[in-house]
């Protein structure tokens, strides 16, 4: 869950950000191979048997996408796919259409992805925060001093000053929440065919809280 004021509550509707990962499953009935780009740039070519696996679609950025399959008793598959920038892959709401063409994949990807955001009623309570504020605080210096006759003394004075503290208090809010779930399906296929060769379906839950109101802490 996300705190978010009333100023940032626009940017919801953007839904592109590494945390928009989509959680479900993905199905092949045979071997796929895709071209995974490494962290050095360079491309390689990863096989994904037939069969279904638990996966996650995610977005470390515009134009880049992770297909992560899981695999009990073996290493997962992860397979990185960079998008050319004119590649339309709406994390949001729309339609997928992405040709083998414009990523040098093997397949096509086409599918959908669909939105609903719903909020909860408006909730009035109170919270707790912390506040800097400046207090007088004074302490005794102390220092031994020779008088003229060899005698040794302690003399003590206060020294006081201002310095800044930490303060705990409470403050009045208003806040409502915010619901986001998504839904995606995106299959891969032949080009330029309907051959539907995998599919992956995810969801992808969300919450926020909005402040339409902050009081002074107190």
């Amino acid at each position: 869950m996300r705190l978010i004021t009333m100023a940032m509550a626009g940017l919801l509707t953007l839904g592109l950000s590494s945390c928009n990962d989509f959680s479900g499953e993905f199905k092949t009935g045979q071997t796929l191979k895709l071209k995974h780009r490494t962290i050095f740039g360079n491309t390689k070519t990863k096989k994904i048997p037939a069969g279904n696996y638990r996966a996650t679609l995610g977005f470390s950025s515009k134009h880049k996408v992770k297909l992560s399959l899981k695999r009990s008793g073996k290493k997962d598959i992860d397979v990185k796919i960079k998008l050319p920038d004119n590649a339309q892959f709406p994390t949001y709401q729309g339609k997928i259409d992405i040709p083998a063409s414009q990523t040098g994949q093997l397949y096509d990807l086409r599918g959908r992805v669909a939105t609903n955001v719903t909020r909860s009623g408006s909730t009035s309570t109170y919270e707790s925060c912390t506040y800097t504020d400046q207090v007088r605080r004074c302490e005794k210096v102390c220092e031994e001093v020779t008088k003229p006759n060899g005698q040794v003394v302690t003399r003590c004075r206060k020294e006081c000053r201002m310095v800044n503290v930490t303060i705990s208090g409470s403050r009045d809010v208003t806040y409502h929440m915010v619901y986001t779930h998504k839904k995606i399906k995106l299959g891969a296929f032949n080009p330029g065919t309907r051959d539907r060769l995998g599919d992956f379906k995810g969801d992808f839950n969300d919450s926020d809280k909005v402040y339409d109101y902050y009081g002074t802490c107190l």
